[in-house]
């Protein structure tokens, strides 16, 4: 644990450096705020759907959605895809720290650094001409942050085993973007569930996806509340839990059978 907070912090001051792309992210999340709330004003005013939760709590949603996108996006898995094609991840395996924990602290300092430089200056931007809203109650402004930690490593932990492909087939960028391209509707990041179809929503609801996104900016918003609160972070932890033994398993498993330069 050490070791991973260590390269967690170095990772942060490396992005945080990054100025340029600090600029156009928060540009892009800007844009993408405001689209989004503009999509979801036109669709209430026009009555094209049929109004679920205040506009207020829906823009809010919205400038979220499109905060957490930006955020979440890091180059973790092209990395690490890289360092197993070209054999560097030998280097990786000899260092003290597992693999997993490597690129979990590469990950979370990226995150972290891109929150506090791309993130805040955004909600800002957009709550001086949005009608961006406070949580909807005492217990979502607290639980907003852990379950917002939560669906990063639930990120982090799904990125991670579709990473692990590499060990057999050596390129998987073309699923992960394949992923990125579905991940704003498994999310609930493009269109919260309480707009899809009951089947639909309560299928996604048990699968790790939701948890990403919708479970923290639906506990701000005030769409879950009470006890429904504490079993969405339950699904939350127990699906984290899973999915990254589930790759410290199969780490270990494509260790064994790593070949690189045919030896």
């Amino acid at each position: 644990i050490p070791a991973m907070l260590a390269i967690m912090r170095l990772t942060f001051r490396r992005t945080v450096v990054a100025r340029i792309d600090i600029v156009s992210n928060i540009i892009f999340g800007v844009v993408l705020g405001y689209a989004m709330a503009f999509l979801w004003q036109t669709l209430y005013e026009n009555e094209v759907i049929t109004p679920s939760v205040p506009i207020g709590r829906m823009v809010t949603y919205a400038i979220l959605g499109s905060v957490v996108t930006t955020v979440f996006q890091t180059g973790v898995l092209y990395e690490g895809n890289w360092r197993i094609r070209t054999g560097e991840i030998v280097f990786d395996i000899l260092r003290p720290v597992s693999w997993q924990l490597n690129l979990l602290g590469n990950f979370a300092g990226q995150v972290l650094a891109q929150a506090v430089a791309v993130g805040v200056p955004v909600v800002l931007i957009c709550s001086l001409f949005l009608d961006f809203q406070a949580p909807a109650s005492v217990v979502a402004a607290i639980v907003f942050i852990p379950s917002l930690i939560l669906g990063a490593l639930l990120g982090f932990s799904i990125i991670f085993l579709i990473m692990l492909l590499a060990f057999r087939y050596t390129q998987v960028g073309g699923i992960e973007s394949a992923l990125r391209g579905f991940r704003p509707l498994l999310t609930g990041a493009l269109i919260p569930l309480w707009f899809l179809p009951s089947g639909v929503a309560s299928a996604l609801e048990f699968l790790p996806f939701p948890g990403m996104t919708y479970t923290p900016l639906a506990i701000y918003v005030g769409e879950i509340t009470g006890v429904d609160i504490w079993l969405s972070v339950g699904r939350q932890l127990i699906w984290t839990v899973v999915l990254l033994t589930f790759g410290a398993y199969f780490t270990n498993r494509g260790m064994k059978k790593l070949s690189i330069q045919g030896g």
